[in-house]
């Protein structure tokens, strides 16, 4: 109960990267993967994305 409560109680945020599950304490606002290798799968396949649809150079 601990990990829930207390100063760091509203932090606790999920990976955002698909088929990654862990929890993380999100200590910058703008965080949003649980490591630095997901958040670069994350712009990767963003990337990829955009280039399929045409946006990309």
């Amino acid at each position: 109960m601990l990990l829930l409560s207390g100063e760091r109680g509203a932090l606790p945020r999920g990976c955002r990267v698909l088929g990654c599950v862990p929890f993380f304490y999100r200590h910058h606002p703008r965080r949003a993967w649980c490591s630095s290798g997901c958040g670069n799968r994350a712009r990767v396949a963003q990337n990829q994305t955009r280039r399929r649809a045409g946006d990309g150079k």
